[in-house]
Formats: structure tokens, C-alpha cells, sequence
């Protein structure tokens, strides 16, 4: 694991960032307001969609880390996957953070802005993400991790933590 595959995750990994969470739903809120779409304009609404960026902006940098730290290695991306499976902090609450943290972006600029467009891109990402993604790197730990994956996935739920056993 070379100081440059680190370098070109990090950059692939902002870059999907950028482009997923900030510059797509500008550009929507850009192109709702040209074709002036009606939207949700509510400042409660406004303020908890304010309340859901910023904590799974939190939440994403945090999970990301984690991997980062205790996967000795590696990155969310598929070309850089972590060499041991990653089991504490937020992981042991939840076994895909990353997505919760995306999902809470992407609903929370859809409360933030009202944009209808926002709502479509929030639901597309998060049907795509869990049908493909995380399926198949679910299939892929199984695989890469075997029984110490299976009891993991047993024993921690996939995006909402359980408060009560």
C-alpha cells in the first residue's frame, strides 16, 4: 500500500464527494429555480435539513477515518478496499456508515432546499447505492472475511442502529 494508491484515494474519494453531494444538487437547485418547480419552503423543515448535512457530513468524515485507521489502510472505494475488517467506533452500531451518512446529505439538501429535483436525486442515489453497492460488497466481505464478516452482519444491523436489544 504506496503513499501514491493512498494519495489517488484520497482524490478519487473527495472528487466523488464533490460531485455526488455538492455540485449535482447545485446544479438542481439551480435548474428547480430556473423552471421555477414549486418546493418545500418550511423553516423547520429548512433547519432540520441544515441539522442532517452537517451530521452526516460529521458522520462521513468520522466512518471514513475509521476505515481508513483500522482497516490498516484502504478506502470506501473499490480499488482500495481495507486489508482487516473494520469493527469499531460507529461500526459496531452500524456496519455501512458511510451510506447513512450519504443518505442524511443527500435527504437533508433535499429539507434544506425544497428542491423536488433534490427529493428524485436523494431517492435515486440511495436506491441505487443500497441495491448495487452495498449488495455486492456485502457479497465481496462474505467472501474476503468469511465467518468473522458473517457474525458481524449477524450481530450489527445495516443503517439504523438498534437502541434496544
Amino acid at each position: 500500500y504506496t503513499n501514491s494508491m493512498k494519495l489517488s484515494s484520497v482524490i478519487a474519494g473527495f472528487f466523488y464527494g464533490l460531485m455526488s453531494m455538492v455540485l449535482m444538487p447545485l446544479v438542481l437547485v439551480l435548474l428547480s429555480n430556473f423552471l421555477q418547480l414549486p418546493r418545500l419552503d418550511n423553516a423547520y423543515v429548512q433547519i432540520l435539513g441544515a441539522f442532517s448535512v452537517i451530521f452526516g457530513g460529521v458522520l462521513l468524515v468520522y466512518s471514513t477515518r475509521l476505515f481508513a485507521t483500522y482497516g490498516n489502510g484502504g478506502s470506501p472505494l473499490p480499488f482500495d478496499p481495507p486489508i482487516k475488517l473494520v469493527t469499531v467506533g460507529v461500526y459496531k452500531y452500524i456496519r455501512n456508515p458511510m451510506f447513512t451518512a450519504s443518505a442524511l446529505i443527500w435527504f437533508g439538501e433535499y429539507f434544506f432546499f425544497g428542491s423536488l429535483l433534490l427529493l428524485i436525486y436523494a431517492i435515486g442515489w440511495v436506491t441505487v447505492n443500497h441495491t448495487h453497492l452495498i449488495m455486492q460488497d456485502e457479497k465481496w466481505l462474505e467472501k474476503r472475511f468469511g465467518k468473522e464478516y458473517l457474525n458481524y452482519k449477524k450481530n450489527t444491523p445495516r443503517y439504523i442502529p438498534r437502541f434496544i436489544k
